[in-house]
């Protein structure tokens, strides 16, 4: 008996010891690449070069075979991948930019099965679904499950919005209420953010941009 508490407790020393490794490495990765991610962030720096994300992509995708929840890494990804994709619609490679949007978005796919909550995760889902296949029935529920999880936000609010505006005649019914909520927490919170929002519609008040969202029989037709 006494053995086996021995081997059951030397294993969870194991597994810990592999558990914290694992973290160690990934935090790691990070900071090595910390740089780089807050320049492309705040775009503080010129283009990187394609060498440098290149790397910095392998370094990512390395270690999240090993740690395939985390959030911080899954948002440092899909951030290099998109990079790499505006690099390749300069460069004129469209090959590059599709297979790094494909990656992108089987990150945010990955990222969103580890945090359901994610409010901005599920509009950037929305958003390069919608880029890569049009509007569709997947845009519209990330769409939905971005307010969803996110009601409060207003700078989320006001992105959802100006997403909103482009595609609102193919909303349904809760997507258009989604929408109202949105602009009910602008009018609460953040009336500056509205400007944007009315300069992307075309339009001069809060009124005007309800209206928009107004539930109509034309609005009720799946995808």
């Amino acid at each position: 008996m006494r053995a086996l508490q021995i081997t059951f407790f030397s294993l969870l020393c194991a597994l810990s010891m592999i558990w914290a490794l694992l973290a160690l490495s990934a935090q790691l990765v990070h900071l090595e690449h910390r740089q780089l991610i807050t320049a492309i962030q705040n775009n503080t720096m010129p283009a990187p070069k394609k060498q440098e994300l290149d790397r910095a992509i392998a370094s990512y995708e390395w270690i999240m075979h090993f740690v395939s929840c985390n959030a911080q890494l899954h948002n440092d990804l899909a951030l290099l991948l998109t990079k790499n994709a505006d690099l390749a619609v300069i460069a004129s490679d469209a090959a590059t930019e599709d297979k790094s949007l494909a990656k992108t978005l089987a990150t945010l796919t990955s990222l969103l099965s580890c945090t359901p909550m994610n409010g901005k995760a599920w509009l950037d889902y929305a958003m390069l679904n919608t880029y890569l296949e049009g509007f569709n029935k997947r845009s519209l529920n990330a769409y939905k499950m971005s307010q969803q999880v996110s009601p409060g936000e207003s700078w989320l609010a006001e992105k959802r919005l100006l997403f909103a505006v482009k595609f609102r005649l193919l909303f349904d019914a809760a997507a258009l209420e989604a929408a109202n909520k949105d602009i009910a927490t602008l009018e609460r919170a953040a009336l500056f953010r509205l400007k944007n929002v009315f300069k992307a519609a075309n339009i001069n008040s809060v009124q005007d941009l309800y209206a928009l969202f107004k539930k109509t029989n034309g609005n009720s037709a799946p995808l």
